[in-house]
């Protein structure tokens, strides 16, 4: 990630710093989504932060949709977070290689909205264990209450 610190310590505020001067270069959704007062307040109930990695669904033709599901911390948020990519252009999903049974990637540490080359925008997801990359045109965002423990 170009700006967020994900390691020993977890940083936002150099990317929230940097923000303001990529919101002409983010499209509207990509930007209104890290924009959020609660993107990265880590004690809120709609911080990315544990969120674990529920489901990506492709598209059916190039440039077509593209869906991800985070799953929400019982223990931390009230709702699942899905994401929908339009004119979807790569992904890439890595893995360190440590297994962690049904919890593959582990929980996500932060996520980066960054422009992407050509326009559109690029999200990067760090997990504990690896990362998810989606370049598309746009990324719009819903939280989708759960029941509770």
């Amino acid at each position: 990630m170009r700006y967020v610190q994900v390691g020993e310590v977890l940083d936002p505020q150099p990317y929230l710093d940097a923000l303001p001067g990529l919101k002409d270069q983010l499209p509207p959704g990509a930007h209104r989504f890290a924009a959020d007062p609660d993107h990265y307040d880590f004690w809120g109930r709609r911080c990315v932060h544990d969120l674990e990695l529920g489901r990506i669904t492709l598209a059916d033709e190039p440039g077509g949709p593209v869906e991800v599901e985070l799953v929400a911390n019982p223990w931390k948020h009230d709702a699942d977070l899905i994401l929908r990519y339009s004119g979807f252009r790569s992904s890439s999903i890595t893995n360190d290689g440590r297994a962690l049974g049904h919890r593959a990637l582990g929980d996500l540490m932060l996520d980066e909205l960054v422009p992407a080359d050509g326009g559109g925008v690029r999200h990067t997801m760090a997990f504990e264990t690896g990362t998810v990359e989606i370049v598309a045109d746009d990324v719009t965002h819903e939280w989708v209450q759960t029941e509770g423990p």
